[in-house]
This record gives structure tokens, sequence and C-alpha cells, in this order.
């Protein structure tokens, strides 16, 4: 209490030490808390997954029933939109991995699979008013398959000088 603080961490402060006290000793505050006030138990499944080859988040999700945002909030060591290849073992809401495997394959078997070697790969530098869509249709590929291989969501925006790869 003694403490030389900015007024509004002042405030913070005291704040805090109320919670602590009244979450102390709920009751004596007159905060009677039943078992459905607190957080449910986390119940989850687990799924062990080799790949070879980057795989979108959003196909784990389809070939679960779930939602993108459930596999990111179950899964918040995951950065970004795709599943990096190798095994992986991911979290999904318990039950949701029944049946996974025969959804997902099938879809990962229609995922355009990315060259291993680096000497075969062909890259393209972006240009000042060239579009994703338009460098797509140059190298007859698709729209969604060059995001997959750039690993690109289909919110990213491109820059000139940037370098895609594009087989």
């Amino acid at each position: 209490f003694s403490l030389y603080l900015p007024l509004e961490t002042q405030r913070y402060i005291l704040k805090m030490v109320a919670v602590k006290l009244i979450m102390s000793n709920p009751e004596d505050y007159g905060f009677h808390l039943g078992p459905q006030d607190l957080y449910p138990v986390f119940t989850f499944s687990e799924i062990k997954l080799s790949t070879t080859d980057v795989v979108p988040l959003t196909m784990i999700a389809k070939a679960c029933g779930i939602s993108f945002k459930t596999i990111k909030d179950y899964n918040p060591h995951i950065r970004g939109y795709f599943l990096e290849k190798g095994t992986s073992t991911l979290l999904v809401p318990e039950g949701k991995d029944k049946e996974f495997n025969q959804k997902f394959y099938p879809l990962y078997n229609t995922l355009p699979k990315t060259q291993s070697s680096s000497s075969s790969s062909r890259y393209h530098v972006v240009k000042a008013g060239e579009s994703l869509s338009a460098i797509a249709r140059k190298y007859n590929t698709s729209l969604s398959g060059l995001q997959n291989l750039n690993k690109l969501s289909k919110k990213h925006r491109i820059h000139p000088g940037d370098k895609l790869r594009v087989q």
C-alpha cells in the first residue's frame, strides 16, 4: 500500500486484491457457487496423423465434423492454417475421432502433392498488378493448389517481389 505507482496501476492492483479475497472465501461475500458455476471438465479425443505433405487445418476440421475454430481452440500449439508434414497428435472434442480416417484420407488424396526435390521446383516472382488467380492461370493450376503449395490463407495478400512456388 505504500508503493508509489501510477493511479491506474494502483486501482488495478486493489481490484486484483479484492478478487483474491472474494475467491478465497466466496460465501463470506455473498457468493454461493455450485457445480454448475464451475468450468466443465475438458474432455477430448486424440488423433494421430501421419502425412507426407502439408495439410490445411480446414480439411482436418471437415473430416471431424467440427469448425476450424474448434481445431485451433483444442490445439493452441499449431500456428497458422496448416499442419506440417510428418507425424502429429491433435486433440478434438470427445467422440469426433470416430470415422476420422475414413473421412480424412479421401480428402487428403485430392490435395496436389508438392515436389520433395527443390531442384525440380519452379518459382514465380510477383510483379506489380498481378493477382494469385492470374498467376495460377498462367501456370495452369488452381488457385487453391497455388495457395496450398505456398501455405497461403485465403486472406493473404501478395506483393511485388514475393517469390511463389508454382510447381
